[in-house]
């Protein structure tokens, strides 16, 4: 994905207000595209890492930093309540926040094989970054 800051590249939207994707690239093209949800996927599952569990009141968050991207953060409103994971690249280090709604738990997966099974509230782990 580009995350170059012109045309046609993600960040040129982010540079120009966007805090969701847009519809289209340019005034006059079709609104017909699939490939945005899925960026929107990618950022909600990949890149932030909230994913919904079998299990009743559940999540799985494994967030992963990548690219260019010097953070990232999502809050997604579940039935259960808002879901929020993001990180933050600060030199060598990225924090992660995560934030579980009340009488829900998570399992956390962090990029450095760090497993953490949490309950209700919000989470900060601080790492060294390989990139």
């Amino acid at each position: 994905m580009s995350v170059q800051p012109e045309l046609p590249g993600w960040m040129y939207q982010v540079n120009n207000g966007a805090t969701t994707m847009w519809e289209n690239w340019t005034p006059n093209a079709s609104l017909n595209h699939y490939s945005k949800g899925a960026c929107c996927e990618w950022l909600f599952s990949d890149v932030c890492g909230i994913n919904t569990s079998e299990q009743k009141n559940h999540f799985t968050v494994k967030p992963t930093p990548c690219g260019d991207l010097k953070y990232a953060r999502l809050t997604y409103s579940s039935v259960y309540g808002k879901v929020t994971s993001g990180w933050e690249k600060a030199g060598q280090e990225v924090t992660y926040t995560i934030e579980i709604p009340g009488n829900c738990t998570a399992d956390i997966f962090l990029p450095d094989g760090g497993q953490h099974r949490v309950g209700a509230g919000t989470y900060r782990y601080v790492q060294v970054s390989s990139q």
